[in-house]
């Protein structure tokens, strides 16, 4: 069931992409497609080895994130205790992974809106 369920998907995102590819081929616009659909790979290209691997930058990174978790666990587990439910440390991992999420968020909204930029100059 859950691979006919890809494979819709899949045959969906397919057609999708030839209509975009064969309108912007009638209208001239092939390119502009081109880097709409693809164009954020050219981004992550020049800016990913840009990152700093040094771990003065990453360690503070994670440091912060698992306080957060605590933060979390201990902030939410008297809450639920009082409701009569378990707080089990699953749940805290689990919202504390909202944090890298927003993170990557804020990663690639400079990025579309760079590519955006590209695009209408």
């Amino acid at each position: 069931m859950v691979s006919i369920f890809w494979a819709v998907v899949i045959l969906v995102g397919l057609v999708v992409a030839l209509f975009l590819l064969a309108l912007g081929s009638q209208f001239g616009a092939t390119q502009l497609l081109f880097r709409l659909l693809v164009g954020f790979w050219f981004f992550l290209a020049t800016n990913l080895p840009l990152i700093s691997t040094n771990a003065a930058t990453w360690v503070p990174g994670l440091a912060a994130f698992g306080l957060a978790v605590v933060g979390i666990h201990v902030f939410l587990r008297p809450w639920a205790v009082k409701k009569g439910k378990r707080w089990p440390v699953g749940n805290s991992l689990a919202l504390g992974a909202v944090i890298p999420v927003l993170f990557v968020i804020a990663f690639l909204v400079p990025g579309i809106l760079l590519q955006l930029q590209g695009l209408s100059g």
